[in-house]
Protein backbone atom coordinates (compact mmCIF):
# COMPACT_ATOMS: atom_id res chain seq x y z
CA UNK A 1 0.00 0.00 0.00
CA UNK A 2 2.94 2.56 1.05
CA UNK A 3 4.46 1.86 -2.34
CA UNK A 4 1.54 2.53 -4.16
CA UNK A 5 1.16 6.05 -2.46
CA UNK A 6 4.81 6.77 -2.76
CA UNK A 7 4.81 6.30 -6.54
CA UNK A 8 1.19 7.94 -6.89
CA UNK A 9 2.11 11.02 -4.66
CA UNK A 10 4.93 12.60 -6.87
CA UNK A 11 2.34 12.20 -10.23
CA UNK A 12 -0.11 14.09 -7.94
CA UNK A 13 2.18 16.54 -7.00
CA UNK A 14 3.15 16.90 -10.52
CA UNK A 15 -0.47 17.49 -11.96
CA UNK A 16 -0.87 20.17 -9.55
CA UNK A 17 1.64 22.36 -10.44
CA UNK A 18 1.05 21.72 -13.71
CA UNK A 19 -2.08 22.78 -13.31
CA UNK A 20 -1.43 25.98 -11.33
CA UNK A 21 1.09 27.09 -13.54
CA UNK A 22 -0.96 26.64 -16.80
CA UNK A 23 -3.46 29.96 -15.56
CA UNK A 24 -2.43 32.71 -15.19
CA UNK A 25 -1.05 34.40 -11.59
CA UNK A 26 -3.02 37.75 -10.12
CA UNK A 27 0.08 38.07 -8.13
CA UNK A 28 1.69 40.89 -9.01
CA UNK A 29 5.82 40.77 -9.84
CA UNK A 30 7.18 43.91 -8.43
CA UNK A 31 10.67 45.35 -8.63
CA UNK A 32 12.85 48.21 -7.93
CA UNK A 33 11.88 49.80 -11.03
CA UNK A 34 7.45 49.60 -11.20
CA UNK A 35 7.49 49.77 -7.57
CA UNK A 36 6.88 53.40 -7.72
CA UNK A 37 5.10 53.75 -10.82
CA UNK A 38 2.48 50.91 -9.56
CA UNK A 39 2.35 51.07 -5.71
CA UNK A 40 2.86 54.61 -5.09
CA UNK A 41 1.23 55.88 -1.83
CA UNK A 42 -1.21 52.96 -1.84
CA UNK A 43 -3.74 55.67 -3.46
CA UNK A 44 -7.09 53.83 -4.85
CA UNK A 45 -6.49 49.84 -4.25
CA UNK A 46 -4.28 49.17 -1.37
CA UNK A 47 -1.51 47.12 -1.84
CA UNK A 48 -0.47 43.82 0.04
CA UNK A 49 3.13 43.31 -0.56
CA UNK A 50 5.18 40.01 0.47
CA UNK A 51 8.85 40.68 0.58
CA UNK A 52 10.58 37.14 0.16
CA UNK A 53 13.91 35.64 -0.58
CA UNK A 54 14.20 32.43 -2.84
CA UNK A 55 16.04 30.80 -0.76
CA UNK A 56 13.50 31.51 2.39
CA UNK A 57 11.46 28.14 3.25
CA UNK A 58 8.45 29.66 4.76
CA UNK A 59 7.87 32.27 1.64
CA UNK A 60 7.79 29.04 -0.22
CA UNK A 61 5.57 27.63 1.63
CA UNK A 62 3.46 30.53 1.81
CA UNK A 63 3.53 30.95 -1.74
CA UNK A 64 0.05 29.08 -2.83
CA UNK A 65 -1.69 31.01 0.07
CA UNK A 66 -0.40 34.24 -1.70
CA UNK A 67 -1.69 33.34 -5.17
CA UNK A 68 -5.14 32.02 -3.73
CA UNK A 69 -5.66 35.55 -1.58
CA UNK A 70 -4.70 37.03 -4.83
CA UNK A 71 -7.48 35.24 -6.81
CA UNK A 72 -9.99 36.18 -3.66
CA UNK A 73 -9.40 39.92 -3.63
CA UNK A 74 -9.09 40.89 -7.47
CA UNK A 75 -10.71 44.02 -7.83
CA UNK A 76 -10.53 44.71 -4.12
CA UNK A 77 -7.08 44.70 -2.90
CA UNK A 78 -3.83 44.44 -5.05
CA UNK A 79 -1.63 41.86 -4.46
CA UNK A 80 2.10 41.85 -5.25
CA UNK A 81 5.13 40.06 -4.63
CA UNK A 82 8.97 41.73 -4.26
CA UNK A 83 12.35 39.34 -4.30
CA UNK A 84 14.28 41.60 -1.68
CA UNK A 85 17.89 39.81 -3.17
CA UNK A 86 16.83 41.29 -6.36
CA UNK A 87 15.34 44.52 -5.25
CA UNK A 88 17.33 45.46 -2.03
CA UNK A 89 16.39 49.36 -2.60
CA UNK A 90 13.25 49.42 -1.92
CA UNK A 91 13.16 46.28 0.44
CA UNK A 92 15.61 48.57 2.66
CA UNK A 93 13.39 51.39 1.86
CA UNK A 94 10.82 49.67 3.92
CA UNK A 95 13.02 48.35 6.64
CA UNK A 96 12.80 44.59 6.00
CA UNK A 97 15.05 41.97 7.46
CA UNK A 98 13.18 39.30 7.66
CA UNK A 99 11.39 37.20 5.03
CA UNK A 100 8.74 36.59 4.84
CA UNK A 101 7.12 40.17 5.56
CA UNK A 102 4.10 41.24 4.70
CA UNK A 103 2.92 45.20 4.36
CA UNK A 104 -0.45 46.65 3.37
CA UNK A 105 0.47 50.00 1.82
CA UNK A 106 -2.94 52.03 1.70
CA UNK A 107 -3.70 55.35 1.30
CA UNK A 108 0.08 57.09 1.84
CA UNK A 109 0.80 54.79 5.20
CA UNK A 110 2.29 51.26 5.57
CA UNK A 111 0.78 48.62 7.92
CA UNK A 112 2.73 45.15 8.88
CA UNK A 113 1.16 41.99 9.15
CA UNK A 114 2.20 39.58 12.14
CA UNK A 115 -0.80 36.91 12.62
CA UNK A 116 -1.72 33.63 11.32
CA UNK A 117 0.02 33.26 7.96
CA UNK A 118 -3.23 31.40 7.04
CA UNK A 119 -6.18 32.64 4.52
CA UNK A 120 -8.70 33.16 6.45
CA UNK A 121 -6.07 35.63 8.51
CA UNK A 122 -4.82 37.42 5.37
CA UNK A 123 -7.75 38.02 3.48
CA UNK A 124 -9.58 39.71 6.98
CA UNK A 125 -6.62 42.06 6.93
CA UNK A 126 -5.99 42.68 3.68
CA UNK A 127 -10.27 43.70 3.26
CA UNK A 128 -9.55 46.64 5.84
CA UNK A 129 -8.70 44.45 9.34
CA UNK A 130 -4.87 46.82 8.66
CA UNK A 131 -6.92 50.09 9.68
CA UNK A 132 -7.32 48.56 13.29
CA UNK A 133 -3.35 48.81 13.23
CA UNK A 134 -1.87 52.15 13.65
CA UNK A 135 -0.57 53.31 10.37
CA UNK A 136 3.16 53.84 9.73
CA UNK A 137 4.68 56.63 7.42
CA UNK A 138 5.65 55.45 4.16
CA UNK A 139 10.01 55.91 3.40
CA UNK A 140 9.14 59.06 1.22
CA UNK A 141 7.56 60.72 4.45
CA UNK A 142 10.05 59.39 6.51
CA UNK A 143 12.81 62.03 8.13
CA UNK A 144 15.90 62.92 5.90
CA UNK A 145 18.24 61.06 8.06
CA UNK A 146 16.50 57.91 7.94
CA UNK A 147 16.28 57.50 4.28
CA UNK A 148 19.68 58.60 4.23
CA UNK A 149 20.73 55.63 6.37
CA UNK A 150 18.95 53.56 4.08
CA UNK A 151 20.18 54.54 0.85
CA UNK A 152 24.10 54.46 2.07
CA UNK A 153 22.84 50.55 3.49
CA UNK A 154 21.85 49.94 0.39
CA UNK A 155 24.69 51.42 -1.53
CA UNK A 156 27.21 49.31 0.59
CA UNK A 157 25.39 46.15 -0.09
CA UNK A 158 25.27 46.33 -3.41
CA UNK A 159 28.46 48.22 -4.53
CA UNK A 160 30.64 46.80 -1.80
CA UNK A 161 33.70 46.07 -4.03
CA UNK A 162 33.77 49.71 -4.60
CA UNK A 163 33.35 50.92 -0.65
CA UNK A 164 37.18 50.72 -0.06
CA UNK A 165 38.56 52.47 -3.30
CA UNK A 166 35.85 54.93 -2.36
CA UNK A 167 37.13 55.86 1.03
CA UNK A 168 40.43 56.21 -0.06
CA UNK A 169 40.29 58.49 -2.74
CA UNK A 170 36.86 60.69 -1.22
CA UNK A 171 39.39 62.43 0.97
CA UNK A 172 41.85 63.26 -2.27
CA UNK A 173 38.65 64.32 -4.40
CA UNK A 174 37.26 66.55 -1.73
CA UNK A 175 40.59 68.37 -1.31
CA UNK A 176 41.61 68.92 -4.91
CA UNK A 177 37.97 69.59 -6.06
CA UNK A 178 36.70 71.71 -2.97
CA UNK A 179 37.11 75.36 -3.82
CA UNK A 180 39.78 78.50 -1.83
CA UNK A 181 38.83 79.92 0.69
CA UNK A 182 36.96 83.55 -0.35
CA UNK A 183 38.81 86.86 0.94
CA UNK A 184 36.48 87.88 3.41
CA UNK A 185 37.76 84.04 4.61
CA UNK A 186 41.18 84.70 4.33
CA UNK A 187 40.70 88.42 5.97
CA UNK A 188 39.33 86.03 9.00
CA UNK A 189 41.98 83.70 8.76
CA UNK A 190 44.93 86.03 8.66
CA UNK A 191 42.93 88.07 11.59
CA UNK A 192 43.10 85.12 14.04
CA UNK A 193 46.90 84.13 12.96
CA UNK A 194 47.85 87.78 14.06
CA UNK A 195 46.10 87.70 17.38
CA UNK A 196 47.55 84.27 18.34
CA UNK A 197 50.90 85.41 17.39
CA UNK A 198 50.44 88.45 19.91
CA UNK A 199 49.56 86.01 22.56
CA UNK A 200 52.31 83.91 21.80
CA UNK A 201 54.73 86.94 22.37
CA UNK A 202 52.92 88.58 25.15
CA UNK A 203 53.21 85.07 26.64
CA UNK A 204 57.36 84.87 25.85
CA UNK A 205 57.72 88.24 27.13
CA UNK A 206 55.79 87.67 30.79
CA UNK A 207 57.80 84.36 30.76
CA UNK A 208 61.01 85.84 30.29
CA UNK A 209 60.36 88.41 33.08
CA UNK A 210 59.43 85.88 35.35
CA UNK A 211 63.00 84.07 34.65
CA UNK A 212 64.61 87.27 35.62
CA UNK A 213 62.69 87.77 38.71
CA UNK A 214 63.70 84.27 39.42
CA UNK A 215 67.67 84.83 38.76
CA UNK A 216 67.33 88.61 41.34
CA UNK A 217 65.96 86.33 44.20
CA UNK A 218 68.82 83.95 43.38
CA UNK A 219 71.20 87.04 43.52
CA UNK A 220 70.64 88.54 46.40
Amino acid sequence: MWSFVSSVLPLAILFQNSVCAGGESAVVVLTDKNFEELVGRGEGLPWAVKFYAPWCGHCKYLKPTWEKLAENLKGKVQVGTLDATESPWISDQFGVDGFPTLKMISAGKQYSFSDKRNLETLEAWALGGFRKQQGEALPQDQPWYARAFAFASTFCQVNVMFIVPLMVLLPFALFCCSPGPSPEQLAKRKAFEDQMQAMEAKMKEQQAQNMAAEETKKDS
